[in-house]
């Protein structure tokens, strides 16, 4: 297990999800299983939600 977790992990949708072969406790939450994978998608979805929340111009 890598310490200290990325900020958001262990409160994540990945962490609390049963779908996964790895345990949280034993996830690094860095993308080499699929729960950190999981994990690194929300993270993307989170912040390309905040960009468009931000920016509402239409693309060329």
């Amino acid at each position: 297990m890598v310490d200290p977790f990325p900020p958001g992990a262990l409160t994540s949708r990945a962490a609390a999800s049963t779908d996964f072969d790895i345990p949280t406790e034993e996830c690094c939450f860095t993308g080499c299983c699929d729960r950190g994978k999981a994990f690194l998608l929300e993270q993307l979805d989170a912040h390309d939600d905040k960009d468009l929340s931000h920016d509402q111009r239409p693309h060329p």
